[in-house]
């Protein structure tokens, strides 16, 4: 019971990544772009730049859900398993709707294939940099 506001704090992070990237599809200047680019194939690198938009999207919304979850609820675990718990429902959707991030032949496959591993663990990565900068605090106290 402890750990239901992590569960439903992960269903509010996975709610808010598919609808930044519904608007960022429609209101991005970056579809205008790949969309003007002469001779889009497979293996142009314009893709490299989708692959950035897309990985900034989950990370900063993991970082607003995780800080959301540990400034308004501060009576609840913040460890490792509450933060497995918020990314949970994130990482289904992602598997569900991308599939298993394997394809790498091209560099449209290998960009769609970093944003979906990024984006499933983009909540355990803001973790581990939020440990790392607390230990680096109490560190340097010393």
């Amino acid at each position: 019971m402890k750990y239901l506001p992590a569960i439903a704090c992960g269903f509010l992070l996975t709610a808010l990544i598919s609808y930044a990237f519904v608007l960022s599809a429609s209101y991005s200047p970056l579809h205008s772009y790949l969309v003007s680019t002469p001779e889009l194939n497979a293996h142009n690198s314009a893709w490299l730049l989708l692959m950035f938009h897309d990985s900034v999207i989950p990370l900063i919304l993991a970082v607003i859900a995780v800080s959301f979850y540990r400034k308004l609820l501060p009576s609840y675990p913040f460890n490792l398993q509450a933060i497995l718990l918020i990314q949970l429902p994130v990482t289904i959707v992602i598997i569900m709707s991308n599939g298993l991030p394997n394809k790498f032949a091209s560099t449209y496959e290998s960009a769609i294939s970093i944003t979906s591993v990024i984006a499933s663990i983009s909540v355990l990565m803001v973790f581990v940099v939020i440990i790392a900068y607390k230990k680096h605090l109490n560190i340097d106290k010393l």
